[in-house]
């Protein structure tokens, strides 16, 4: 069942879409990311949602009914923003009841919600404290536990763990996303960093200058990304310029067999895991020369500078799995994308035997 839509929504400033027909759809119970670049349209459509912002053109609803024209005190939705915007002066008991009280609830039913929520985000004990008492991830925390205890419909997020350091984002992360399983909250998540997009979302709308590339599961985006932005944004990617001709792909030193498709200009966008150096004999027959220029230790696996014709290529490789920078090296394609334009045109497999396959 589908509880937000985004109905061909565009939001202009000075005559320029930052939102530019975006339709979209989310189901009951999904958590979704917003991801993309500073400027790409995540933020506003999320405000948009929320009832901070109007669209120009479009419909959003929820639950099937427009909510335009609808205040965001009126909406079913509750944000946590970048910054903790928790009240200094308030201990964290008036701090989380705060939208509980405008909403006049009975004392005993605020103070029942407020303990129940803080034992949810793991912090039971922090009624009495003050915001300048906590660390920062703590104060999320609370601006999460505030947003949780008016019971919405939909939790939207924006960028709420930008300003924690890497180990403790990791953390909240994972707990943002038992706490919205358990619940089975609608979450609508904006964040510039694709790591964070794949490790917490059901589904990822992937956007560039206020258009929607792409809207898929994770591991669909990451392997077969349906735009040349969205190959290059998510995860690391090796990008030649090549041209179809004659039945044969010709990109770099590589030459595939391409019989079905037209002749054409194209990108081959590889993924550093799915390229193999090695000594020429413990390879397949489908390899190129190749020369070891350097190697980075990322701890459990290597990243190879690999050079092929004119051609620089990253190499991801297993630690002790690299050889020695010999003349008779070799690189072997395993699984390359093919872009035409911006678009994907095709997926190249390559047999256990070595034969480079078009999907």
């Amino acid at each position: 069942m589908s509880q937000i839509n985004f109905i061909d929504v565009s939001k202009f400033y000075a005559g320029k879409p930052a939102v530019d027909k975006l339709n979209l759809e989310i189901k009951s119970g999904e958590f979704v990311s917003l991801l993309g670049p500073s400027g790409c349209g995540k933020t506003t459509s999320l405000r948009m949602l929320a009832g901070f912002l109007e669209p120009d053109a479009g419909d959003i609803q929820l639950a099937g009914k427009s909510v335009l024209g609808l205040g965001a005190e009126v909406r079913p939705t509750a944000m946590v923003f970048q910054r903790y915007t928790l009240f200094p002066h308030m201990n964290i008991f008036h701090n989380v009841a705060f939208g509980l009280k405008l909403r006049k609830l009975e004392a005993q039913k605020i103070r029942d919600r407020v303990a129940r929520i803080l034992e949810l985000v793991g912090l039971p004990d922090f009624e009495k404290r003050y915001p300048a008492q906590l660390s920062g991830g703590q104060q999320q925390r609370i601006a999460l536990a505030r947003a949780l205890v008016v019971e919405p419909q939909v939790l939207l997020l924006d960028e709420p763990l930008s300003s924690l350091d890497a180990r403790l984002r990791v953390n909240l992360r994972e707990e943002i996303k038992a706490i919205q399983r358990q619940l089975g909250i609608t979450t609508v998540f904006v964040t510039h960093d694709q790591e964070e997009a794949l490790a917490v979302s059901d589904r990822i709308a992937v956007m560039n200058e206020g258009v929607l590339q792409q809207y898929a599961a994770p591991d669909e985006l990451y392997a077969r990304p349906a735009t040349l932005f969205a190959a290059q944004f998510i995860g690391s990617m090796n990008l030649i310029s090549g041209r179809i001709a004659g039945g044969w792909l010709e990109a770099g030193a590589f030459r595939i067999p391409v019989p079905n498709l037209e002749a054409q200009s194209i990108t081959l966008a590889v993924r550093p895991e799915d390229l193999e150096f090695a000594i020429a004999h413990q390879l397949a027959l489908d390899n190129v020369s190749a020369k070891l220029e350097g190697v980075t230790e990322l701890g459990h696996y290597r990243s190879l500078r690999v050079k092929t014709g004119q051609s620089n290529l990253t190499v991801f490789a297993a630690r002790g799995a690299t050889p020695e920078a010999a003349s008779d090296a070799r690189l072997w394609l395993r699984r390359a994308l093919v872009y035409a334009g911006d678009k994907l045109l095709t997926e190249l497999i390559a047999e256990p035997h070595g034969k480079i396959e078009v999907i």
